[in-house]
């Protein structure tokens, strides 16, 4: 299950009390906003994909693109794609904005 591959990569990258565990079937985790504007981080499992969940922002979907390995081959992927994301959303390596009109964006930079 690709909730038990992510979880303990989610805790040795960012430690155990940077997160909530999920407490609804679909919800794998969640972190607290680092802007009250923006909202919490949520991780979500979808089948054999993840979607995590930036707020009132945007929403990303990690799935393995690779069909020549096996299912536990293909969540470890994804979760390792999943944190690497995290890690560099949370090193500033990302822009996120909002406007007026409710239009959002998640640049890279």
């Amino acid at each position: 299950m690709i909730r038990d591959k992510l979880i303990p990569l989610l805790e040795q990258k960012f430690g155990t009390g940077s997160f909530v565990r999920g407490t609804v079937p679909n919800l794998i985790a969640s972190f607290p906003p680092a802007h009250a504007e923006i909202g919490e981080l949520k991780i979500f499992a979808a089948g054999s994909e993840i979607i995590v969940e930036i707020g009132e922002i945007t929403h990303g979907h990690f799935d393995s693109l690779n069909q020549n390995v096996t299912q536990e081959e293909a969540e470890q992927e994804v979760a390792e794609r999943v944190v690497n994301f995290i890690e560099d959303l949370f090193d500033n390596k990302y822009v996120l904005w909002r406007s007026k009109q409710r239009r959002w964006r998640l640049e890279a930079r």
